[in-house]
């Protein structure tokens, strides 16, 4: 139940953009809070399932977005298989559910550290993974 409620928040509140870019991009306002509470309140394990469960849900929904990588008249086609489902990993898959680890400071520090540097510590996380595949 605290999954399917954290993914939906989460989902629900990406599709009210605070940014709309020129290449089809958007920036959001807090999309992913709901998935670092879940972390910090519950712990890692339902940190990283309620993530991954987003990560799945963005995956169905950008669907157009993916299925492009694997059709050959596709101006992005990648030319491999591998580097396609490479790139759904790193880019679905690991980013998103790498935001389940915002909890790691959850028994460590003062709660307001706990929460902050947690926060950081996910969200570089999933930039990171994020930004990989463009190195």
């Amino acid at each position: 139940m605290l999954i399917a409620l954290g993914s939906a928040i989460s989902l629900v509140s990406e599709w009210i953009p605070f940014l709309n870019l020129p290449f089809g991009g958007t920036i959001t306002l807090a999309s992913l809070l709901p998935l670092v509470l879940i972390s910090y309140l519950y712990g890692i394990r339902w940190g990283l399932g309620s993530s991954f469960v987003f990560a799945l849900l963005q995956m169905a929904i950008g669907f157009k977005t993916v299925s492009g990588l694997f059709l050959p008249n596709s101006d992005s086609y990648m030319g491999s298989v591998g580097v396609a489902f490479l790139i759904l990993l790193l880019d679905y898959i690991f980013a998103f559910t790498s935001v389940g680890f915002a909890g790691v400071f959850r028994n460590r520090l003062s709660k307001k550290w706990a929460i902050f540097f947690g926060s950081v510590f996910g969200l570089f996380l999933c930039y990171l993974f994020l930004n990989l595949e463009h190195q």
